[in-house]
């Protein structure tokens, strides 16, 4: 038995009304997910992502030595406010702010230098 495209065609278009819609779903944040800022080393030749703790100071030092001052591009995490400093323990000025899913990328290597950050929830 030999089914005519025009047939064939209804056919397929009939199973695709008859399917159900589908609903998009978002799913809020897992509560027990530890937020990331992530830190690209200027070089272009890494990048590390660093968890965060609620409005703790992190140092550019230890592991995270080969960030200080060389840092190229940021992305704080979603619901978060990064703020980035030249002096180590968050003692100076905050010299760059970057909102939850923004990034910021930087020109040249030691402009801004950053030697520690510290992240706290929006609102």
């Amino acid at each position: 038995m030999k089914f005519s495209p025009v047939l064939s065609l209804l056919a397929l278009a009939a199973a695709a009304l008859a399917a159900p819609n589908l609903e998009v779903r978002k799913e809020s944040p897992d509560p027990d997910v530890t937020p990331t800022v992530t830190i690209c080393i200027f070089s272009g030749s890494g990048c590390i992502p660093i968890p965060v703790t609620s409005s703790n100071c992190i140092d550019l030092t230890g592991g995270l030595t080969i960030l200080n001052d060389n840092v190229g591009l940021v992305t704080a995490p979603q619901g978060f406010i990064c703020d980035f400093f030249p002096a180590f323990g968050c003692s100076s000025f905050a010299s760059t702010a970057i909102i939850g899913t923004g990034s910021a990328q930087f020109v040249s290597p030691g402009f801004p230098s950053f030697s520690s950050f510290l992240c706290s929830p929006i609102g």
